[in-house]
């Protein structure tokens, strides 16, 4: 019966903590390898590692009532490091486009005439999303077989079409550290619940 107690006490420390956490910003950090850079960008070349991440709301609502595609205009910040070039934006949309068209996964923030984009693309009907739910852990890059890139855009001016001026292919999406630290601790709770179990 003691055994019993303490199963559901850790059990109900582990949901408390999962409530809480899911309350959090979620991290997702992100590589990506320069493949083009025009010339306004002169310090960045093919071939120049792109390291950055995207922080935002884990409750953030839907704004789009189309049951296949959910935007989610979420506080947070987009940060990308190219050699000496730094950007760093307040998050304005994640987009999961699922069910009867290709999955799509776009992060977006703009500053001024600058926009940043992360986006993977499935055309390979792989269909990574079961539904347009907001993404807690990264979406897997290997089911997205058509592109998986990171773009920097300007524009002229205000009002006027962005223009991609360097793209980047992204070649790993992970948790931030923090995320991992979040899982670990509930794996770890889990084995200790395992290990306390009387043996038959």
């Amino acid at each position: 019966m003691k055994s019993l107690g303490t199963l559901l006490f850790l059990v109900s420390v582990l949901v408390a903590g999962a409530l809480e956490a899911h309350a959090k910003p979620i991290t997702f950090s992100f590589t990506a390898i320069v493949a083009s850079a025009e010339p306004v960008f002169p310090t960045v070349h093919p071939g120049d590692l792109v390291v950055g991440h995207s922080t935002f709301e884990s409750t953030t609502p839907d704004s789009d009532p189309n049951p296949a595609r959910g935007v989610y205009l979420s506080p947070g910040t987009f940060d990308a490091k190219i050699g000496t070039l730094s950007f760093s934006f307040p998050l304005s949309f994640i987009e999961v486009l699922s069910s009867g068209t290709p999955d799509r996964y776009q992060v977006g923030a703009q500053s001024g005439n600058t926009l940043l984009e992360l986006t993977l693309f499935d055309a390979a009907n792989q269909n990574p999303f079961t539904n347009d739910g907001l993404p807690l852990v990264p979406p897997p890059l290997n089911k997205f077989d058509d592109s998986k890139i990171f773009e920097v855009f300007l524009r002229d001016a205000p009002g006027s079409d962005f223009v991609p001026k360097i793209a980047a292919n992204v070649t790993t999406l992970v948790p931030a550290p923090r995320t991992l630290l979040l899982l670990a601790s509930g794996f770890a709770a889990l084995l200790a619940v395992a290990r306390r179990q009387p043996r038959a």
